[in-house]
């Protein structure tokens, strides 16, 4: 009885599938893996702010190549949000012509952000910043889809939960050195633009809502040592470095630019044994320091665009060793000339102490603006009510020092 051909027909196109199934296992090359000498490298640029000026952004290019010659054998670049300077755009108008002209310099600039990363063949990881996108979901996750698009290949980057804040929340596994079992996890979340929790004055945040997921989603897998990338800093990088006195290692020249409310994040991420978070946002600011158990670290202020040190760009280099707490981990700052700065602890040099997180733009202006607290040891603005009470203070001081000074001269110089 002769078969149907049909069947043949079946059965040449499963055993096609499972070669191809095959072949992209063997050459499937998204996985990260701990080396055999059970270390990871990563490179952390932040806030590279493409977009300002051309001459700039061949500048921030340079500096990017010349940093991932140096470090040989990365493992993953993290883009640690900002990665371009939305407010740049020249196209603002709502017009189809200008939306298109819009989209396409978006399209320029991610371009000119990957293409250090696809010359050294580098895989890389992003995470959004507040100038990459408005807060808009779908804005930000046009952003997210254009890097997996135009990153194929090398971009592990993902755009997460649909019904969640937000668009890059999202882990990414790294094997052991000598298995395929997941030996470690590094956690991507979206820290949004402003406005955390609804609040004027105050920069974005993780929402709540994706804090829940998080833990929903770390309560179910095996507990294993992990590292979180977050744009906007937590309250806790503040609370750390006022538990410290004023010291860490690195430097602090700006106010903590965290978000006015507390999702806690901080707290579930501790839980879950996430012994360390880095984040960028703060341009003059490149400290670390260990608070609760938790690494709290900056990146270091890695492009020519915006403001910024007035000494070199460059990124944290961050080393994780197989088995160990990434709170361990050896990390340093390689400029883009190729030096290398292994940061001593030191007193910040900021004037005054920061006693809350500094402002960020009023909830209610146009996306895109380009704002920035200002750079003094308080932050502002102030509600009225904290004003009133800062200059109320202020006068009573200046009153009593007048009046002790007066008490304090003698009779004779003091006049009839």
């Amino acid at each position: 009885m002769r078969r149907p051909l049909g069947w043949w027909y079946l059965a040449l196109g499963l055993g096609i599938l499972a070669v191809a199934a095959l072949g992209s296992q063997e050459t499937d090359g998204d996985f990260l893996q701990f080396n055999g000498d059970g270390a990871f490298k990563i490179v952390q640029f932040s806030d590279l702010h493409f977009g300002d000026s051309p001459l700039e952004d061949q500048k921030t290019g340079q500096a990017m190549l010349q940093i991932l010659r140096v470090e040989k054998d990365v493992d993953l670049v993290v883009l640690a949000g900002d990665m371009i300077s939305g407010y740049a755009c020249p196209y603002k108008q709502n017009t189809m012509k200008s939306l298109a002209k819009r989209k396409e310099w978006f399209r320029s600039m991610w371009s000119q952000v990957i293409s250090p990363l696809q010359k050294r063949k580098v895989k890389y990881a992003s995470t959004l910043g507040n100038h990459d996108s408005s807060q808009i979901k779908r804005i930000r996750k046009r952003i997210v889809e254009m890097d997996m698009r135009s990153g194929k290949g090398f971009s592990l980057t993902q755009p997460g939960p649909e019904n969640i804040t937000g668009v890059s929340n999202y882990f990414l596994p790294v094997r052991s050195s000598n298995t395929s079992q997941e030996s470690a996890r590094l956690w991507f979340f979206d820290s949004m633009a402003k406005g955390c929790n609804g609040l004027h004055y105050s920069w974005g945040c993780v929402g709540e809502d994706t804090v829940h997921w998080f833990d929903h989603l770390a309560s179910k897998q095996s507990p294993l040592p992990g590292a979180a990338f977050i744009h906007i800093p937590l309250p806790e990088f503040l609370d750390g470095w006022r538990f410290n006195n004023g010291t860490a290692t690195g430097g602090k020249f700006e106010p903590v630019s965290c978000p006015r409310a507390n999702t806690h994040l901080f707290d579930k991420l501790r839980l879950h044994g996430v012994s360390s978070v880095y984040s960028g946002h703060d341009h003059l600011n490149d400290y670390y320091l260990e608070f609760k158990g938790v690494r709290l670290a900056y990146g270091r202020k890695s492009g020519y665009g915006a403001y910024g040190p007035s000494g070199l760009a460059g990124a944290r280099v961050i080393i994780l060793k197989e088995g160990q707490p990434t709170k361990n981990a050896e990390t340093y700052i390689r400029f883009g000339d190729g030096s290398r700065d292994d940061q001593p602890e030191r007193k910040s040099s900021i004037k005054g102490f920061q006693f809350r997180c500094a402002a960020g733009p009023y909830v209610g202006d146009l996306p895109g603006t380009k704002l920035r607290s200002t750079s003094s040891g308080m932050s502002l603005p102030y509600n009225g009510s904290s004003l009133a009470l800062t200059l109320l203070i202020s006068f009573v001081a200046m009153f009593g020092l007048i009046l002790w000074r007066r008490v304090r001269r003698p009779k004779k110089l003091r006049g009839a």
